[in-house]
């Protein structure tokens, strides 16, 4: 049975702590005093529309990081179990090799002592 480990594991395009400090960054105050809560209000919805596109930028990314990750697991792995495949059909090659060179000796000296 052939058995084969990865450990790759890429970061994430946006982990929690960046996420964090980006949305935090989206929802600010309203500069702008004069307009009062009003201002406030468009500043709280302009921020928080930022934010949802941010966030579900932030999932895609992180999506297809995970399938490119996947991905590429799958064909190391794959990769990695044919090469072991193959030095196993190597040494299996090579010992019935030289097994079939032991027998074609022991063959030519036995059929000479009996002709």
């Amino acid at each position: 049975m052939l058995t084969y480990q990865n450990t790759f594991n890429p970061p994430k395009p946006v982990d929690d702590t960046q996420r964090a400090a980006a949305l935090s960054g989206l929802r600010m105050k309203n500069p702008y005093a004069a307009y009062g809560q009003q201002g406030q209000d468009i500043m709280s919805a302009l921020g928080d529309q930022n934010a949802a596109q941010y966030n579900l930028a932030a999932d895609k990314a992180n999506a297809d990081m995970e399938q490119r990750k996947t991905a590429a697991q799958r064909d190391f792995a794959l990769q990695g179990l044919q090469q072991m495949s193959q030095a196993r059909q190597n040494q299996a090659d090579y010992n019935n090799a030289r097994s079939a060179m032991g027998y074609g000796l022991v063959s030519n000296l036995l059929s000479g002592l009996f002709r």
